[in-house]
């Protein structure tokens, strides 16, 4: 079983670039969180342009 435990939270706007500058996507807020091993992750929240 697979147990997570999020922390917190924070917006981090941040653009996304191809090569040629165009913008890819944006990221839009990272969260760190704790896995049951005591492991710290990140999590991201990314919005893709099209």
């Amino acid at each position: 079983m697979f147990s997570w435990y999020p922390t917190t939270t924070t917006v981090t706007p941040f653009r996304l670039r191809e090569p040629d500058v165009t913008v890819a996507g944006q990221v839009r807020a990272t969260g760190v969180w704790l896995a049951e091993s005591g492991e710290a992750h990140t999590l991201q929240q990314i919005d893709l342009y099209t």
